[in-house]
């Protein structure tokens, strides 16, 4: 068994963070996960909530063994493309420890407070399932052109097994409609599971 951390950062700012993984490391858990929301889900709507990501990037710098990630990264909330460059430099801090987990978004008062659009289920399952394929896209191969990402959008599936050797991975576990579970693949530099 295995056991993780919900680091849970509604109204909490970095110092209380920062213990709160180190703690968990130092008591031998196996992993510490944040959420994707940009607002407190509870309590003070106008309280402390830091971002995901960036969190991440702080908490990799901080540890040394927790395998880390969002609990589910809102697809909506960000490019595929974008949400890919984040996650790689998550990962290459963490040197590897990084595991990304997507999800099509539920919170649409927070969409709407940010001025995001929120469209109906559907929609945002198709884009789950083109965000994925561009993530894979991106991580998978040293430079993704505009041609690829756009041959992407129109035909998904020619994507996932471009790979370009020596380049780490990101373990990605998609759930649902974005396809099966992709784990970073030892023969093209990863550490991960085969």
């Amino acid at each position: 068994m295995r056991i993780g951390l919900d680091v849970a950062q509604h109204q909490l700012l970095w110092p209380e963070l920062a213990e709160r993984v180190q703690f968990a490391e130092s008591a031998g858990f196996d992993g510490a996960w944040v959420f994707d929301h940009f607002t407190p889900l509870y309590g003070d709507r106008n309280g402390p909530c830091m971002e995901a990501w960036t969190l991440l990037a702080g908490l990799a710098a901080l540890t040394s063994r927790l395998r880390l990630g969002v609990l589910v990264t809102g697809i909506t909330y960000r490019p595929p493309s974008i949400l890919a460059t984040e996650a790689i430099t998550v990962d290459h801090i963490s040197n590897g420890r990084l595991e990304l987990g997507l999800g099509a978004a539920w919170h649409q008062p927070e969409h709407e407070e940010l001025g995001i659009p929120f469209p109906p289920l559907k929609e945002r399952a198709e884009r789950l399932e083109e965000g994925a394929q561009v993530i894979r896209l991106v991580m998978t191969k040293d430079r993704a052109s505009p041609a690829d990402l756009d041959r992407c959008r129109r035909r998904a599936a020619d994507v996932a097994d471009r790979r370009s050797p020596g380049r780490r991975l990101a373990c990605l576990r998609l759930r649902r409609f974005a396809g099966p579970q992709v784990t970073t693949p030892r023969s093209a530099g990863g550490k991960g599971r085969t």
